[in-house]
C-alpha cells in the first residue's frame, strides 16, 4: 500500500515466502510540478523491475523514486526518467543525499 509522501507498506508472500511485511521508505521529490502520472510510473517500474528479477521492496523503492522524479514534469509525460536516472536517484537518496519527508 503506497501511502504518500511517508512510504510504502509491502505484505505478502513475495517478501519472505511467510507473509511477511516490510517498509519502504519514500523517496523524496527534488521537485513537484504536476503529480499527474506518479502512481502509473510507480506501477510500471515495479511491475518491470519485479519481472527483471528484482525483489519486491528492491523492485517498490526503484518504483518510488521514478514516481518522485515524475512530478518534476507538466503532464503525465512531461518528465519520463530512464531506469539510470531512477537507480541513481534511489541510492543518492538511501545514501542520504536528500531528506526523508517522514
Amino acid at each position: 500500500m503506497t501511502c504518500g509522501a511517508e512510504g510504502i507498506q509491502l505484505d505478502g508472500e513475495l517478501l519472505s515466502g511467510d507473509g511477511g511485511s516490510a517498509w519502504v521508505d519514500a523517496v523524496p521529490a527534488p521537485s513537484v510540478v504536476d503529480q499527474t502520472g506518479a502512481g502509473d510510473a510507480f506501477v510500471g517500474t515495479l511491475t518491470a523491475r519485479m519481472v527483471l528479477g528484482d525483489s519486491l521492496a528492491a523492485a517498490a523503492r526503484f518504483g518510488a523514486a521514478a514516481a518522485s522524479l515524475v512530478v518534476g514534469g507538466k503532464g503525465g509525460t512531461g518528465f519520463i526518467p530512464t531506469f539510470d536516472q531512477t537507480r541513481a536517484h534511489a541510492l543518492r537518496v538511501s545514501e542520504g543525499e536528500l531528506s526523508s519527508h517522514a
